[in-house]
């Protein structure tokens, strides 16, 4: 196998393992809202988010196994490393939070009408990132993501 192959085919697995991760980040979001539109659920949905945090985690193992194992990339290796570091963290977050409202506010039964606003925009959030994270190919440059959801997402916080 040659070297062009190899590097494809690490760089292939990458993107693939990106892709899955998006999937889950988006996954999580949905099933933060569906807690906070279904707060006679809460344990149910706080198990479904643990689940997917589980999952996004076996995948970020492999994404950092794959880019301990390459050296050469068309996108810089830390600022991958990071990418699925902190996505994974937004999970946990959510799973987390999933917790602490199981824990603590479930037994209202009636969630703040701000929770539910607030999940609305996670998961438009969440969703965007996850379509990134699914065409992370077609990113050309780590400062490309800038115009694509930094801006966009501090937009979405500023109307909380």
């Amino acid at each position: 196998m040659g070297i062009d192959l190899l590097f494809k085919s690490n760089e292939d697995e990458l993107f693939r393992l990106y892709g899955k991760l998006g999937l889950h980040l988006e996954q999580a979001g949905q099933a933060f809202l569906n807690l906070a539109n279904d707060f006679g659920n809460t344990l149910y949905h706080s198990e479904r988010l643990r689940i997917i945090e589980h999952n996004a985690d076996e995948i970020v193992a492999k994404i950092h196994e794959i880019l301990d194992d390459t050296t050469f990339l068309t996108l810089d290796h830390e600022d991958l490393m990071e990418l699925a570091r902190r996505t994974d963290d937004a999970i946990d977050d959510l799973w987390g939070a999933a917790r602490r409202i199981d824990d603590v506010y479930a037994p209202l039964k009636d969630p703040d009408p701000e929770l539910t606003e607030m999940a609305e925009i996670l998961c438009e959030m969440t969703k965007t990132l996850g379509e990134l994270l699914q065409n992370l190919k077609k990113v050309k440059r780590m400062r490309d993501l800038k115009d694509r959801v930094v801006v966009p997402f501090h937009q979405k916080e500023n109307r909380t």
